[in-house]
């Protein structure tokens, strides 16, 4: 059997990026059982809390956005032994964290201005124009991890209890019951080019009700 690898996924984006590689990691997962996957997130707006309890992610590192904390991680990633780093990043900052662990194999994307991947990667894919999701199933199939059913292909996220509970808060204040269907828009974006029009949004929720019987609910941040 192949020795258990000690492996470092690194995705230094937004949540929504972030959750976007959970299919690739839990290939990577499905195609080395025995190994330890980390994977390392921005602690501001990363969504570390929807990776803490997945099945095929160990542990969760927050990445710090202050300089005498990442001093610290350096010194935790190049101690910690790592094997093989993905990089889901695509950007030399990403890239330099992977390099630094020391980890003999190194996979990551073709930088968008050509520059040469070596030292950084050992191995490299370009990221192509696929959707993000699938780009990252591309890399992890790099190391011979890739899909065999539709199921690979799922997003996976864990919620915590207390925020569910929130959540079913938050329906039944708005007259919502446990077991009322409804449809669920967020309509906002940290970049606007990816918000549809208010009067598309509107038009899209009236029809969900009338056609289908579901309760509007909206959501945004603040």
């Amino acid at each position: 059997t192949p020795r258990e690898m000690n492996i470092l996924a690194i995705k230094l984006r937004h949540v929504g990026d972030n959750l976007l590689a959970t299919p690739a990691l839990a290939l990577l997962k499905k195609r080395y059982p025995g190994a330890r996957i980390s994977y390392m997130v921005p602690r501001e707006g990363g969504g570390a809390d929807l990776f803490h309890g997945l099945p095929f992610i160990d542990e969760v590192i927050e990445f710090p956005p202050d300089a005498p904390s990442r001093i610290t991680l350096a010194q935790k990633l190049r101690n910690a032994g790592f094997d093989l780093t993905v990089d889901f990043s695509w950007d030399t900052r990403s890239a330099g964290w992977g390099l630094f662990t020391g980890a003999p194999q190194r996979i990551g994307y073709h930088f968008r201005k050509r520059m040469p991947v070596w030292p950084f990667y050992t191995r490299a894919c370009p990221m192509g124009q696929s959707h993000t999701a699938m780009a990252n199933i591309e890399l992890a199939a790099l190391v011979d991890a890739r899909p065999e059913t539709e199921d690979d292909l799922k997003l996976r996220l864990h919620v915590p209890a207390a925020v569910r509970a929130r959540a079913d808060e938050l329906l039944r204040d708005a007259g919502i019951g446990d077991q009322e269907p409804f449809v669920l828009l967020h309509p906002t974006s940290r970049w606007t080019f990816k918000c549809w029009t208010n009067e598309g949004n509107a038009r899209f929720l009236d029809e969900a009700e009338k056609r289908l019987g579901l309760r509007p609910v909206v959501t945004s941040s603040p």
